[in-house]
């Protein structure tokens, strides 16, 4: 791909323009980038998504607290997530669950994976959201005293979780 100004050099810039919810994209050789972007456009720090996580995460203050928990398969200490903004491996999620809680809720709305499932596991983790919900109308009902309707909901949700094995 070839700058869209210049025409001549290989493309090695990709800036993405949003605005009005309207996305335009522009390719651009280093030299067209820096006539357009100025020179200053280099010299800046890059913005690094580890400040950004970093900045999110409940440890922030006038002293930075020191987390010496690590990870008991990868070995990755959540000092070092902080650092860089990336977990080590899948398992880091269990050893930190209790310190990633809150900075997943504020990044994602939720500490909870709701995306997308497993064909092979999916039936039991869509019972488990549907009886979820399930509990949640359970207590609407109650607290609006629909008493038949609630136990109606009841009865669903134990025959849903004697299904999963629950």
């Amino acid at each position: 791909m070839f700058c869209d100004d210049c025409k001549k050099h290989p493309a090695t810039f990709h800036l993405t323009k949003i605005v009005n919810n309207v996305g335009t994209e522009i390719h651009l050789c280093a030299e067209c980038a820096s006539q357009r972007m100025g020179d200053n456009f280099f010299t800046e720090p890059p913005v690094i998504v580890a400040n950004i996580f970093s900045s999110l995460l409940p440890i922030q203050g006038p002293k930075p607290i020191k987390i010496k928990e690590q990870c008991g398969f990868c070995k990755l200490n959540f000092q070092e997530f902080i650092n860089s903004g990336f977990l080590g491996c899948s398992e880091c999620y269990k050893y930190f669950a209790n310190l990633l809680g809150d900075f997943l809720r504020k990044i994602h709305g939720t500490n909870q994976h709701l995306g997308k499932i497993q064909k092979r596991r999916g039936r039991k983790i869509q019972l488990r959201r549907d009886i979820q919900h399930l509990r949640e109308d359970l207590r609407k009902a109650v607290q609006i005293e629909d008493y038949e309707k609630a136990a109606k909901i009841r009865d669903k949700i134990k025959k849903m979780e004697s299904e999963i094995g629950e």
